[in-house]
């Protein structure tokens, strides 16, 4: 597991493919599996 920035946090799933969660309020929410530039691409449109 890995802090990126603000309540976003993510985890390897594989060799190539991450999972990019938020972390609000004893909450977790999943939102994007992908590799390492989707998870990029994603952060950058917040």
């Amino acid at each position: 597991m890995k802090h990126l920035r603000g309540d976003f946090f993510e985890f390897r799933a594989g060799i190539k493919k991450r999972v990019l969660y938020l972390k609000r309020e004893g909450a977790i929410l999943y939102l994007l599996y992908g590799s390492h530039d989707d998870v990029r691409r994603f952060l950058k449109s917040f």
